[in-house]
């Protein structure tokens, strides 16, 4: 028995050895240099993040004082190497194309085949000095500094490339730009009006600014006035509860939607840093309540419009809204009771208006929200030949029978078993 306990012991050694082995001689390292372009020293304190192919992040290492790296041992596969530095040079995505937040992960970006067991060297990156923003966010009225404001550059398709948030001071400073024709904007949370930066004599958004080899720097300060603020209640209106963590959409008077304000845990909203205008609101409720326009509870055509005054508070913008009525169930076929997942319910009114409708989710299950009291007729359709029906089997509108949904009420069961078509 001691015998046959030391072989095997033995042999687990072995096979142990041999796996500790072949996981040695699969692992490898990539190294390489990062200098300057403009004049080739090394350059320090770079980062190196190293990507999978399919752009997660595994981990970064930065260069020594000579500019060189070595990352730690990685399996035989292919990965993505990409530079991030505070220095303001331009970063770049092996095996050079310049990253930015507008265009991640980086088209053009090439995958680094690392042999298993076979150290990789001259992955070497140049980097090259970038344009660099900075400035000053500070109140319009009294000059005192706005800490905490984002402030956004954007490329003329409107994707941001850089944004910093200003610090206790007010100040920014964002480095290592692509030149290039931007435009600038302030995106804040303190009830400032937000903007773009006009430049001097500017009067549009369209105002654009230049970075370029000859011109790499520019200062923005911005000057923010205070806006205006809208707030109100959502309560349900059958219990007086609040209705918590919802939200109210602002449109302007194009019924362009503006702001999305949200309710705190006792209904309460803010809509704030408001040009003076118009302003129409509508409740946008994730939860089961019948939204309202201000003004009209259904109809957008006679939702009443806000006149705010900036910096003025219009207060008590109170919404006390129904409970919607819920219809669901599921749609099977008739042959075997599977369920059916192609399949959309449409939600008609009494008028044959159509109102609504649901896709199904992997069960086959629909379910309409948000009902107001009424009549509803319900229909499939679907596009994988089966015959489409109404509520209670009726292949002809004449034969549909009607839903009668009260205030809040949820029916459930309302099912359909779809044959093929003949």
């Amino acid at each position: 028995m001691d015998t046959r306990r030391s072989a095997r012991l033995a042999l687990c050694c072995v096979l142990l050895w041999g796996l500790l082995s072949a996981a040695d001689l699969s692992a490898a390292t990539i190294s390489g240099k990062v200098v300057a372009v403009k004049d080739g020293a090394p350059l320090s304190h770079i980062a190196i993040k190293i990507f999978n192919k399919r752009w997660s992040w595994l981990y970064r290492v930065y260069t020594d004082d000579a500019g060189k790296y070595t990352t730690q041992e990685l399996p035989g596969g292919r990965y993505y190497l990409v530079t991030e530095n505070d220095a303001g040079y331009i970063d770049l995505a092996y095996p050079g194309q310049p990253v930015t937040a507008a265009e991640w992960p980086p088209e053009r970006a090439q995958l680094i085949a690392l042999q298993g067991g076979s150290d990789l060297s001259g992955i070497n990156f140049a980097l090259r000095q970038g344009a660099k923003v900075t400035g000053r966010v500070v109140d319009a009225e009294k000059g005192r500094p706005i800490a905490n404001v984002a402030v956004r550059v954007e490329n003329l398709a409107g994707h941001t490339i850089a944004a910093k948030l200003t610090d206790s001071t007010g100040r920014f400073s964002m480095k290592g730009l692509l030149f290039g024709q931007y435009r600038a904007r302030t995106l804040n949370k303190a009830g400032y009006i937000d903007g773009y930066y006009h430049l001097a004599g500017g009067a549009s958004p369209s105002d654009l600014l230049t970075l370029s080899e000859t011109s790499p720097a520019a200062r923005l300060d911005f000057r923010l006035a205070k806006g205006g603020v809208i707030s109100g209640r959502l309560i349900g209106s059958h219990d007086g509860q609040p209705i918590a963590f919802d939200h109210v959409h602002l449109y302007d008077q194009h019924w362009k939607l503006f702001q999305i304000a949200k309710t705190d845990a006792a209904g309460h909203y803010q809509a704030i840093g408001l040009p003076s205008g118009r302003y129409f609101m509508r409740t946008m409720t994730v939860q089961n309540y019948i939204d309202q326009y201000h003004g009209h509870p259904t109809e957008k055509r006679k939702a009443i419009p806000l006149v705010v005054a900036q910096p003025h508070h219009t207060p008590s913008i109170d919404f006390a809204l129904q409970p919607g009525g819920t219809i669901s169930g599921r749609i099977t076929r008739s042959s075997d009771g599977r369920s059916l997942r192609d399949v959309y319910v449409n939600l008609f009114d009494q008028q044959w208006n159509h109102v609504t409708g649901s896709g199904l989710d992997w069960q086959g299950r629909y379910a309409i929200r948000k009902l107001p009291p009424g009549r509803y007729y319900l229909q499939t359709s679907n596009a994988q030949g089966f015959q489409d029906e109404y509520h209670a089997e009726a292949i002809d509108r004449e034969a549909a029978i009607p839903i009668v949904i009260a205030p809040g009420t949820t029916l459930e069961h309302i099912d359909f078993s779809l044959s093929k078509a003949p």
